[in-house]
């Protein structure tokens, strides 16, 4: 239910929040959430606040919040990604050992290829795939396999590709 002036949701509004917070920015002031949130200072000021009380958020020592240890926590204790990396990564060594270049099992979320893993070789090429981070399919290897391939699905409810 909404109770905001715009519309959205208390839940909404949590996640606009947790949503500011990427490689880039992963410590921020309350001020920076708020406007990269597009929510009033007061909103974004009292969302935090709840977050970091549940510890969803955290403080640094330089007073910027950050993602919370309990955030990750919760999110990675039964995800379906965690079981397929924890599945994958025996082979995912393997291969790597053979070829000594970098592995990744992504999964096929909406347009993009997801990071669920990456295994990374001293000497290898560049490599800009974060785990946990996005990449259009057409513009990454991984991505290129999952079009190609991504019809073959075992079922498990996401395709996936190493």
């Amino acid at each position: 239910m909404a109770n905001a002036s715009s519309g959205q949701s208390a839940t909404q509004r949590f996640v606009r929040v947790l949503e500011t917070f990427t490689p880039d920015r992963a410590a921020q002031s309350a001020s920076e959430i708020g406007r990269h949130a597009g929510l009033p200072s007061s909103t974004a000021h009292r969302i935090i606040a709840d977050l970091i009380a549940t510890g969803l958020l955290e403080r640094d020592e330089d007073r910027r919040i950050r993602v919370g240890l309990k955030l990750w926590e919760l999110t990675t204790r039964s995800s379906q990604p965690l079981w397929l990396r924890q599945a994958a990564l025996p082979f995912m060594e393997d291969i790597q050992a053979k070829i000594g270049e970098h592995t990744q099992l992504v999964v096929l979320e909406g347009d993009d290829a997801l990071c669920v893993e990456r295994l990374s070789a001293r000497g290898a090429g560049e490599n800009i795939t974060l785990i946990a981070g996005r990449l259009p399919l057409h513009a990454s290897s991984s991505g290129l396999v999952l079009l190609a391939y991504g019809g073959l699905s075992s079922g498990s409810g996401f395709s996936a590709a190493l």
